[in-house]
């Protein structure tokens, strides 16, 4: 309010850029494969384990992060990032279907 009309905008942009680099922090998710170990974000599980790896295009992201959603799958997502993979899982002694 006090500030001439020369400088007023810088707040403007100082807000908005910290947010979107906010954003676009916030939006990665480390994923690794070290040593035969898929790591996702603080979940470990041993390739051997993995069935099946699929990429979902917005529209099967939305039908499994909705109606075709399983209660017991470990899920980390961004809801402002469109796109996802699914890893399938298949190891007896753990209830997580993907």
């Amino acid at each position: 309010m006090g500030a001439s009309n020369d400088f007023v905008w810088i707040p403007y942009v100082v807000l908005i850029g910290g947010v979107a680099a906010a954003l676009v922090g916030l939006s990665r998710i480390r994923i690794a494969v070290a040593d035969g170990v898929l790591h996702v974000d603080d979940a470990k599980i041993p390739v051997g384990y993995l069935s099946e790896i699929n990429i979902l295009e917005p529209e099967a992201k939305r039908e499994i992060m909705g109606p075709l959603a399983d209660p017991m799958a470990f899920i980390v997502q961004r809801p402002w990032v469109n796109r996802a993979v699914r890893v399938a899982l298949d190891d007896p002694n753990d209830p997580t279907p993907y």
